[in-house]
């Protein structure tokens, strides 16, 4: 396998997204694309390299993996690398539709949800809120108290 330095350099002089993830121009999928991302981030992360080019080539990554992630900037990559059967990527085959059943308790499960959720929200608002009335009334009390002691001082 090719050192750190290696693979930072390949990334910065890369021209495509394609010699930036190391993998051949032609459509990919998603989990091939995962793993080659993966397998990079590692030796270029700028927590894990040292290099002073680190950073810019994490980025340079990332930017490669999110333009091959989504399908049709990936068509658009291959288009611009000259690949001539720019087509879909294999996918894997998908489950038939949901019965008209389970999709309905699918969307009674996700509002439940959401309603959780916002009910969540709302407790933390109000808690929150409690605290910093709390506080005012602390810090109201405060100078209540330093605004006495002035007045007993100066009428002394």
């Amino acid at each position: 396998m090719a050192s750190e330095i290696e693979i930072l350099e390949q990334i910065l002089r890369a021209t495509d997204p394609f010699s930036v993830l190391a993998i051949p121009k032609e459509p990919v999928d998603i989990s091939k694309l995962s793993s080659c991302y993966r397998r990079i981030a590692l030796c270029v992360h700028p927590d894990k390299n040292d290099d002073p080019r680190a950073e810019q080539a994490f980025k340079l990554l990332n930017a490669a993996f999110e333009t091959l992630g989504d399908e049709h900037q990936q068509q658009a990559a291959l288009r611009r690398a000259g690949y001539t059967e720019a087509r879909r990527a294999p996918r894997k085959r998908s489950r038939s539709p949901p019965s008209p059943r389970e999709s309905e308790r699918r969307k009674r499960d996700k509002e439940s949800v959401w309603a959780e959720m916002h009910k969540f929200e709302i407790h933390l608002k109000a808690t929150r809120l409690a605290q910093v009335m709390e506080k005012r009334k602390k810090a109201a009390e405060r100078s209540e108290e330093r605004k006495a002691a002035r007045e007993r001082r100066d009428a002394e």
